[in-house]
């Protein structure tokens, strides 16, 4: 989406793929922290109403905080309207542009942070657009700060996949049973996909996901993987179901509309192994 950028007849233009839509914001009636928005401007007002945005020690925004903080600014009978849109905790955008890290190893690390799936809200547009109003951007992290998230991610990331394609094939291979034909006796049928599969093969397979589960899951006590993965959770049991279990509870901490959106919708309910 976008960032406020101008004033024009009292309000707000936005900065998005349509550079004419204006703020949706809630009425005075339930936000009345407004009331003196269309007096002031933009400019004035955010001066003497809109607030640091609370980040943790390494620049990253508490999306809890800010939430919370935008929630205690409307009344409690308020219900957010218009369509949701995906807010950007890490803004402005264009400070995370390449060209500005250029004399960095790679430059594309700052805007690669800004997507990653915890680093996004999927909010209410009046919401997403109060937001704009009364924080003001947090200052961009130090370099070495996001490269070392960036590739926390995805060695959280590729540990989740592994552990679904590992899961996927335990189900798989548990559903099997001998082929209904002579001519195929050295495989086994799926009568889930009603294909023929060679269950050596399969076991291959899953030998490989899960040596490289093991091996990525070593290098986690050199990554501040903890936001994505709860390490510690990994102690007891098999650690392909637990990771696979607390990663799907870490990029969805409620079942609302409004939080994080993840990319990763993996439901570990549905592929329990068989008792």
């Amino acid at each position: 989406m976008g960032e406020v950028i101008s004033l024009d007849n009292s309000e707000i233009i936005y900065a998005s793929s349509d550079p004419n839509r204006r703020l949706e914001l809630p009425s005075v009636e339930h936000a009345p922290i407004l009331k003196e928005f269309g007096r002031l401007g933009l400019d004035r007002f955010m001066d003497r109403y809109a607030i640091p945005t609370q980040t943790d020690e390494r620049g990253f925004v508490d999306y809890g905080w800010l939430l919370a903080y935008a929630h205690s600014l409307v009344s409690k009978d308020h219900a957010w309207t218009g369509g949701l849109d995906v807010h950007h905790l890490q803004w402005v955008g264009k400070w995370y542009d390449e060209s500005h890290f250029q004399h960095e190893e790679n430059p594309s690390i700052p805007g690669e942070l800004r997507e990653i799936p915890f680093h996004k809200l999927l909010i209410p547009r009046d919401l997403h657009d109060l937001i704009h109003v009364v924080t003001l951007p947090p200052e961009v992290p130090e370099y070495e700060q996001m490269k070392k998230r960036v590739e926390a991610f995805s060695i959280a990331r590729s540990l989740f996949q592994k552990a679904k394609q590992t899961i996927e094939i335990e189900t798989k291979e548990r559903r099997l049973i001998p082929a209904p034909h002579p001519k195929y006796q050295s495989k086994t049928f799926d009568p889930v996909t009603r294909k023929l599969i060679e269950r050596d093969v399969l076991i291959d397979q899953y030998n490989q996901f899960r040596a490289q589960f093991e091996n990525e899951l070593s290098l986690t006590t050199q990554q501040d993987v903890d936001d994505f993965l709860r390490i510690s959770s990994l102690q007891d049991g098999d650690p392909i179901i637990s990771l696979v279990s607390t990663f799907d509870r870490t990029v969805k901490p409620n079942k609302r509309k409004q939080g994080i959106r993840p990319k990763l919708r993996w439901h570990p309910e549905k592929l329990r192994r068989p008792a």
